[in-house]
């Protein structure tokens, strides 16, 4: 990436990673209103909260893959992200060889945001990202346990167990399948028993033939939309009641009007929004994340900016989103908006598998 600006390393980003994150954003020349900044202002009680949530990987995750910069040399989006800035001094984590984190953690002048970096050598000497973590977690202890850091390691654990994921069987694998059946029932979309696991087995199929003919090298993203037109297409064959993908997405606009009036669209709109979240909590987010096997790339700031805005509302009123009085959404997704832990979660613009990936899928 070419880059006229210092790069900077993992210490320069955790340190602009704090700013945001703890609302510190009088240290920047913005022009907002100070009553404005003030409500994305963190006090240490609050920072607090949000270290026992175990969510902080999950909004850095985001801001670290969005396309913040404005220099960058992919033809899929414009910019280039955190990630690809300190790829530039560690390529390694490029290829998914190295994995980094951050952690929360109060010093004598207040709370800090340190990074945990792994080198690749270190991992491939301790089995891998998942491996590293599994065994951490298994020691006991503690509740985050590096390098995930993340709230539901823990449980995603238990269910690979559950699957028998640690015998002859890699975990890698047991996270597809698993993903597959996962993503259906976590969309919203009413089937029979039988009617679900033909899809399911339509799905999972569709989802191994992207991932074997993803094509390799340093800008080897996918666009998330045509992998979701194909996945659409068979969920539109499993549900007659859904509509075309292109119906649903091709204005880039959701019609509300339309949403109060047409039914099929009310619940096709429902359906994509809640697929789109549940493609990311459980496919893209573990292979990020849990398995290091993933680079996502977000472009839609302002949405960044309105989520940290709600997860700082709830840390200021104890967890409860405070709402207009009778207002509500149109489509049926309160639930997930109101959940700290779940509206981290979104399709991205774009999305690539890195060499660890490859290495591990068979």
């Amino acid at each position: 990436m070419k880059n006229k600006y210092a790069t900077r390393n993992e210490y320069g980003l955790c340190e602009l990673f704090e700013i945001l994150l703890f609302g510190r954003l009088d240290k920047f020349a913005f022009d907002a209103p100070k009553k404005d900044i003030d409500k994305l202002s963190l006090t240490d009680n609050e920072i607090e909260r949000l270290c026992q949530t175990g969510i902080v990987n999950r909004i850095f995750r985001k801001w670290f893959q969005m396309n913040w910069l404005y220099e960058g040399d992919s033809k899929h989006f414009k910019g280039a992200t955190p990630r690809q800035e300190l790829a530039g001094i560690y390529p390694d984590l490029a290829s998914g060889g190295d994995y980094f984190s951050v952690k929360l953690e109060k010093q004598k002048n207040g709370w800090k945001v340190l990074p945990c970096y792994y080198a690749k050598n270190f991992l491939q000497q301790n089995g891998g990202v998942f491996e590293f973590g599994r065994r951490r977690l298994e020691s006991g202890g503690a509740a985050l346990v590096e390098p995930q850091l993340d709230c539901e390691f823990g449980a995603f654990v238990g269910m690979l167990n559950l699957l028998g994921s640690f015998d002859a069987a890699k975990p890698l694998n047991v996270l597809i399948e698993a993903a597959a059946g996962n993503i259906i029932l976590n969309s919203g979309i009413n089937l029979g028993e039988d009617e679900f696991f033909r899809l399911k087995d339509n799905f999972y199929e569709c989802l191994v033939w992207i991932l074997e003919h993803h094509p390799r090298g340093e800008d080897n993203f996918l666009d998330t939309d045509k992998v979701f037109f194909n996945i659409w297409n068979v969920f539109c064959g499993a549900d007659k009641g859904l509509l075309p993908f292109t119906e649903l997405v091709g204005t880039r606009e959701f019609d509300e009007k339309r949403a109060q009036k047409d039914k099929d669209y009310r619940k096709s709109q429902e359906a994509l929004f809640k697929f789109g979240t549940a493609f990311d909590r459980y496919f893209l987010f573990p292979l990020d994340r849990y398995f290091g096997m993933a680079e996502i790339v977000w472009t839609e700031k302002e949405t960044f900016m309105a989520d940290l805005g709600m997860t700082n509302e709830l840390l200021k009123n104890n967890f409860k989103l405070k709402r207009e009085s009778g207002k509500q959404d149109l489509l049926n997704i309160d639930n997930m908006m109101a959940d700290m832990r779940y509206f981290w979660f979104s399709p991205p613009t774009s999305f690539r598998l890195l060499d660890s990936f490859f290495e591990n899928f068979k």
